[in-house]
Order: C-alpha cells, then structure tokens, then sequence
C-alpha cells in the first residue's frame, strides 16, 4: 500500500469512526502524525476525501471534517434507496449460489457478534459495524456493474457519519437483526420488489433517530 493510499484510508476510518466531530477544523499537523506520513500523502489524501464527501474546503482556511444536516440526509436517503435498490434488482437477478452464501454468512456474523460494547452499552462494537457495512454489500455485490457498486458505497459512506452520529438515540425496541433477516429472506427468495421496499424502510428507518439526533444537537 502507497503512503498516500494509507493516509486515505486512516483518514477515512477516523472521520467515519467518529475522531472528528462534524464541521471540526483538520489540521496537517495532526494528520500527519496520526497518518504517521509526510505532507504531502495527507494532501493527496484530503483530495480524494473532499471528492468522497467525508471532507469540506474552505478557501484559504483549510479543511474540516463534513458538517452533517437534514437536507443532505434527506437527500442522502433517498438517492441512496434508488441506487441500491437498482443495485440489489441486479443482484437478485444475475446472482448465483456463490452470492446467496456470502450474503448468509454476512447476515450469520452480524447475528453473533454484539451489536453494543459490554462495558458502555451505549457505545456500539466496532466489529459489528464493520461487519455490517460488509453485509449490506455483499447483498449488492453481484449487481454486475462496478461503477453501480463504487457510487453504492460512497453513499454507504457518507450515509454512515449520520447513522453513527444517532446511535444512542435508537429506540430499544427496534428490531435490526430481524430487519436484516426480512431483508435477507425476500432477496434469497428473488423477491426484489419485497427485497427492495424492506432495503428502503430500514434505511428510512435509521434516518428518523438521526433527523432526532440532528434537532437535538441543534438546539
């Protein structure tokens, strides 16, 4: 891996992670030394970041971490739907049994592991986030269309800052591993217009602790 490329991704991980707050200023100090790399990878970095979304410009002020608002999460959910449900439509349709089972096995680790930390149950498991992303991705995987999966997991991306920003205001009686089996059942069963509504109600769904998320932080 090229230094620039590292600096990406640990760019990356941090701002998704939730390191830098939405809006907080980005300094190339601190990149550098998180980064462990020269300036001139984190430069390269910060780039592909601004393109990503994850990261904003400001003209002759540097850059900061992306804000967070409820028109780009309104606007983020509902291209995202359409975008995936295209992308899942495929899949349903081109993919084979090598497919089905790496969707089964996605959906059986997300199942096993925590979803929260045992010592802060308000705080999520890293691992089961990292798992999940892989999972919604793995339902999508055999759409057949590599540019339909690169504009898929840069929404999931940008999408995700929003879902991690709200996590400790989900309600304890929603229901997400079975929200993921529903998913799971109608696409294994080629249903793609059960499949594609059930994709579009869990990710609604998210969206409504984030809009309470938002408004609070707002106030």
């Amino acid at each position: 891996m090229s230094r620039s490329e590292h600096a990406f991704q640990t760019l990356r991980e941090a701002i998704l992670g939730g390191r830098f707050e939405p809006g907080a200023p980005l300094k190339y100090s601190e990149l550098q030394e998180l980064c462990g790399v020269s300036v001139s990878p984190v430069r390269e970095a910060m780039t592909r970041l601004v393109a990503a979304g994850l990261v904003e410009g400001e003209h002759n002020r540097g850059y900061r971490a992306a804000s967070l608002s409820l028109a780009e999460l309104d606007d983020l959910v509902r291209t995202r739907v359409e975008i995936e449900s295209l992308a899942l439509t495929r899949a349903i349709a081109f993919g084979d049994a090598h497919w089905e089972a790496a969707a089964v096995s996605g959906l059986h680790v997300i199942e096993v592991l925590p979803r929260r930390q045992a010592d802060d149950p308000s705080l999520h498991n890293e691992e089961w986030e990292v798992h999940h992303i892989a999972f919604h991705r793995a339902l999508i995987a055999a759409c057949t269309s590599p540019l339909l999966l690169q504009f898929s997991h840069m929404l999931s991306d940008r999408a995700d800052r929003y879902r991690r920003f709200s996590l400790t205001l989900e309600a304890p009686d929603r229901d997400v591993a079975a929200e993921h089996r529903a998913i799971l059942d109608a696409t294994l069963a080629r249903d793609g217009a059960k499949a594609c509504r059930l994709l579009a109600e869990h990710y609604r769904n998210t969206a409504r602790y984030v809009r309470e998320a938002l408004a609070a932080n707002e106030a």
